[in-house]
């Protein structure tokens, strides 16, 4: 037993598993116990004792209520081919020989084992004669009857132990013995290796978010300028953010330098656009009069052709003529009818550069609102992640303080049972089969990195 005198090596010297079936003694404290690198949490000098908030005592097996998962053994005296185990199934049925299935919903392995040998009082069974070829017919009587449990139902322990799970069942087995079987008390199971360590990594990670944070900021606020809106409201002013001045000014230089070139790029392609609608009007003219040109041009040719058909009909010009006179009025039309289709794809052309100026703007506009969006999302992410590490530091700052210190907080111990609320109870209480047992390791509380 530890009481208030045990020395720290004395107390080390027991381990954690035979510290977890100790009793508590007067302001008794958790220590840390290190062992191939994991920390451990016992019991030593210090700590107050639990109130009991629930008195449990343990029940005689016989007036355990039977469950699923309960496994009787059954047994016929002078009857060996009648023995066998008996699960109880998901619907509270065993299976027994002679008289099948029985319901044990609400039931104690006393009260089955009466309605047993009701059933099988004075049955006949005809059981084979050992080395012959014979059978002899024989009665059972009640007190041939044998029912006891085989195996029970586990019992679960979970949270800070060392080895959480389902633990094999005992009668009169208590959270102790359970605890001292998953290994003893261990709030580190799952958080950490090492919270000096760890501390460093979280820190890290947090002044990383918050850099994270200061950028997505100034993104935001840029990208407003370029917007020509009010600049984003956000959580946190400059002036708040834990960042050094120093990079929050190189951060705004950036967004600054990428604004002077976002705009001078699409100062550029607007300008692109406007030396290439001057190019277009300029076609436009010089098509417009090369078609004006040649269309006067095909219409004289064609006259030309019908006074030279009009000789050639009255006799006094050779066929070479007219033919001559066709050809050049044919060539003109041509002509005449390209320069129109050159004439008709610039204007479309210019058409095309004229909505890709309007366009600029709003595709711009556009993008720009897509890029808004995106850091808007980006920024309540980084504050969600933000305020996680805050908690694992605030965390990990109390296991430092109580790992340095040699001090931790008491446990609780929730028990849950089937068809009742769970009820907080000391590490004397009685387990029944089935039982779940929550343990949790209580910190002290130390100063955490304030979340803007």
């Amino acid at each position: 037993m530890l009481d208030g005198r045990a020395s720290d090596e004395g107390t080390r010297g027991r381990g954690v598993a035979g510290l977890a079936m100790a009793r508590w003694p007067a302001a008794s404290v958790l220590r840390p116990l290190r062992r191939s690198g994991r920390s451990r949490w016992f019991l030593g000098p210090g700590a107050s004792l639990l109130v009991l908030l629930m008195s449990m005592t343990a029940l005689p097996a016989e007036e355990l209520e039977l469950a699923p998962g309960d496994v009787l053994e059954f047994s016929v005296a002078g009857a060996p081919d009648l023995e066998r185990k008996v699960p109880i199934d998901m619907d509270g049925m065993a299976s027994f020989p002679l008289v099948g299935d029985i319901p044990t919903k609400a039931r104690t392995l006393a009260q089955l084992r009466t309605d047993v040998r009701s059933l099988l009082s004075q049955k006949q069974y005809r059981q084979h004669v050992a080395g012959s070829a014979r059978s002899s017919l024989d009665v059972i009587w009640p007190d041939q009857v044998a029912l006891t449990y085989a195996e029970y139902r586990p019992v679960y322990i979970n949270g800070d132990v060392a080895k959480p799970g389902e633990q094999k069942f005992k009668p009169g087995m208590t959270i102790r013995q359970a605890l001292s079987l998953a290994g003893g008390y261990d709030i580190l199971r799952f958080r950490m290796d090492n919270p000096f360590l760890d501390a460093a990594d979280l820190r890290g990670s947090y002044e990383a978010a918050w850099i994270d944070y200061a950028r997505e900021q100034a993104r935001l606020q840029r990208l407003d300028s370029e917007l020509g809106s009010e600049p984003a409201r956000t959580a946190s002013g400059a002036s708040d953010l834990p960042v050094s001045p120093k990079l929050l000014g190189e951060i705004r230089s950036a967004e600054a330098a990428f604004k002077t070139a976002d705009d001078g790029n699409v100062a550029k392609e607007r300008d692109h656009i406007r030396e290439m609608l001057t190019a277009a009007d300029a076609d436009i003219r010089s098509l417009t009069k090369r078609r004006d040109t040649e269309m006067s041009g095909s219409t004289y040719d064609e006259a030309e052709y019908s006074r030279i058909n009009g000789l050639y009909t009255a006799g006094t010009l050779p066929m070479n003529r007219v033919a001559e006179a066709r050809r050049v009025e044919l060539l003109s039309a041509t002509q005449a009818l390209q320069s129109q289709v050159e004439l008709e794809r610039a204007v479309k052309d210019r058409e095309i550069l004229r909505r890709s100026s309007v366009a600029l703007d709003d595709d711009r506009r556009m993008s720009l609102l897509k890029d808004k969006q995106a850091a808007q999302v980006k920024l309540a992410d980084i504050r969600t992640k933000i305020t996680a590490t805050a908690e694992k530091m605030l965390y990990v700052g109390a296991l430092k303080t109580q790992l340095a210190r040699g001090t931790g907080g008491r446990p609780d111990l929730v028990l849950f049972r089937r068809g009742e609320p769970g009820r907080k109870v000391d590490e004397d209480a009685a387990l029944q089969p089935g039982d779940v047992v929550e343990v949790a390791l209580k910190v002290e509380a130390t100063d955490a990195p304030v979340v803007h």
